[in-house]
């Protein structure tokens, strides 16, 4: 759900200043967890993800780069050597992308990664304390980014539904004295 909730985004989602969604610079999809995916992008998205760290604008921020971005590049096969990391995140209140970018070496070649997902909570407080909620809980839940994500872009096909297990009961209440 992870990678479908990215993709529906990410290829809709046009770099600022471009009509080129986000995911058209995206060369192979490396790795996927309940919360984020990872990939080789080429060049082009890793020059626009750092201008846009420097000068956060088109609605992305720049971010401070933290430890686990590196860790989870790292956690690519093959990955070493990882430099000028870079980091954005847009400006919703839910479900905002963040972006983080580097060099690489991967088995030997010099290569540009991507680790991009979507908070449940884009507000610092909040995510905070979602971060140490993730740390019992294994992360971001897919189904809270789908439901932010059907507000934000209500047409976009995040290829998957929900249906109902079973009918919803009548929920009339009366009282009884």
């Amino acid at each position: 759900m992870s990678l479908l909730n990215l993709y529906s985004r990410l290829a809709i989602e046009p770099a600022p200043g471009t009509a080129t969604p986000w995911f058209t610079y995206v060369n192979e999809l490396c790795y996927a967890t309940r919360e984020r995916c990872l990939a080789e992008i080429d060049e082009e998205c890793f020059t626009r993800v750092q201008k846009l760290a420097r000068e956060s604008t088109g609605g992305y921020k720049g971010l401070k780069v933290v430890p686990s971005h590196i860790r989870n590049l790292e956690a690519i096969s093959g990955v070493t050597a990882v430099t000028d990391v870079a980091s954005v995140k847009t400006r919703e209140a839910k479900a905002n992308l963040q972006l983080t970018v580097a060099r690489a070496k991967r088995d030997g070649r010099s290569v540009f990664l991507l680790d991009t997902d979507m908070d449940e909570n884009g507000r610092l407080i909040r995510h905070g304390f979602d971060v140490i909620r993730h740390s019992f809980t294994g992360g971001t839940h897919p189904v809270d980014i789908a439901e932010s994500l059907r507000v934000l872009f209500p047409s976009a096909a995040l290829g998957y539904g929900f249906s109902a297990r079973h009918p919803i009961a009548e929920t009339r209440a009366r009282l009884v004295s």
